[in-house]
C-alpha cells in the first residue's frame, strides 16, 4: 500500500488488471497498448503477480479497469464490455474535447 499511492498521488491513472491466461483480459491489454490514453497514466497489473495491488484494490472479476484521480478512487470497469466501453470513452472523449464543451447550455 505504502508504495501504491504514491504512485497514484498526482493526475489521472487507469489501473489495467487482468491475467495470461484469460482471453479477455489479452483482448483488452491489446485494446489498451494500441491507443492514446491522453492525460492519463496506465498501469497494467497481472493478478497472479502483482497480489498486492490486486488485493488492495478490491479486484474481484477480470478483467478490470480502474480509474483514480490524485489518489482517489474515481470509477470502475469490470468484464470484457464494460472495459471496451470504457476504452472507447477514452479513444473518442478525451480531456481536449470535454474542455471545449460549452458549459452554458442546459440540458
Amino acid at each position: 500500500m505504502e508504495s501504491f499511492l504514491p504512485t497514484i498521488r498526482k493526475g489521472t491513472h487507469l489501473l489495467f488488471f487482468g491475467a495470461t491466461w484469460c482471453s479477455n483480459c489479452k483482448q483488452t491489454k491489446k485494446e489498451i497498448s494500441e491507443i492514446d490514453i491522453k492525460d492519463t497514466i496506465v498501469h497494467i497489473y497481472d493478478v497472479d503477480q502483482d497480489k498486492e495491488i490486486t488485493a488492495i484494490c478490491g479486484i474481484t472479476s477480470l478483467p478490470t479497469i480502474q480509474v483514480w484521480t490524485d489518489g482517489r478512487f474515481d470509477t470502475k470497469f469490470e468484464g470484457a464490455k464494460q472495459c471496451e466501453i470504457c476504452l472507447i470513452v477514452y479513444k473518442n472523449f478525451t480531456k481536449d474535447y470535454v474542455q471545449n464543451v460549452d458549459e452554458t447550455d442546459d440540458f
